[in-house]
């Protein structure tokens, strides 16, 4: 799934988060009325006394979830090579083998502090 459609999976239930997807603790410990809101909507907000006490989510919304979050780690790493690249432009003293291991060893000892 593409990070917009999931974005927009998740908004839509987020939405309806704020219609008929709470279930009070005594409720869900009860009876079984609550299963049907959670196949409709892949999650609902778990209540004692008007205060959240936790999420329930069906196995179809925790793919969905674990999907965004590896969409947005991707992205994120894509930033941070471009990134990395975009600092490196130019750089014509590449180092490899023994000269780079020897270089990346003097680095961490030189801020051995901010490590």
């Amino acid at each position: 799934m593409t990070m917009s459609a999931t974005a927009e999976r998740i908004a839509d239930l987020h939405s309806r988060l704020h219609e008929d997807n709470r279930v009070s603790l005594s409720d869900f410990a009860r009876g079984k009325a609550w299963r049907k809101k959670l196949a409709s909507n892949d999650f609902m907000e778990l209540q004692e006394h008007g205060e959240r006490m936790a999420w329930v989510i069906s196995e179809d919304g925790m793919r969905e979830v674990v999907d965004y979050i590896t969409e947005l780690e991707t992205q994120l790493e894509r930033s941070s090579i471009r990134e990395l690249f975009a600092l490196r432009a130019g750089n014509e003293n590449w180092k490899t083998g023994a000269e780079l291991k020897d270089s990346a060893l003097q680095y961490f000892r030189d801020h051995e502090d901010e490590l």
